[in-house]
C-alpha cells in the first residue's frame, strides 16, 4: 500500500518523451486503477479488523487500537496472521 501511494512516475506523464503517449496513458490508467483498488481493499480489511479488535478487548481509539489499525492498513492481510499469533487464535 505504501508503495502504491507514491506519485505517478515521471515517465507516465503526458509530457514524457520516454514512452509513446498512448502507452504512457495506458500505464498511467493501470497505475491509478491499482492504487485505488488496493486502497479500497485495505480500507475494507481495516474496517473488518476493527471488529476483530473489539472481540479481544482492544478499545476503539486507544493507543493499541491505532497501532493495530495502522499496521492493518499498511500491511494488509499479513496483519491478521500476526494478530492471530499474538492472541493465540486464527483470525483469518
Amino acid at each position: 500500500m505504501a508503495l502504491a501511494a507514491l506519485p505517478t512516475p515521471a515517465f507516465l506523464l503526458p509530457s514524457s518523451t520516454v514512452l509513446p503517449p498512448r502507452v504512457a496513458r495506458y500505464l498511467r490508467y493501470w497505475h491509478n486503477f491499482t492504487y485505488y483498488f488496493i486502497y479500497l481493499i485495505h480500507a475494507a480489511e481495516t474496517a473488518w479488523f476493527t471488529t476483530q479488535l473489539s472481540k479481544f478487548g482492544v478499545r476503539f481509539g486507544s493507543g493499541a487500537w491505532w497501532k493495530w489499525i495502522g499496521t492493518s492498513f499498511v500491511g494488509g492481510m499479513f496483519c491478521f496472521e500476526y494478530f492471530g499469533k499474538a492472541v493465540g487464535e486464527k483470525i483469518w
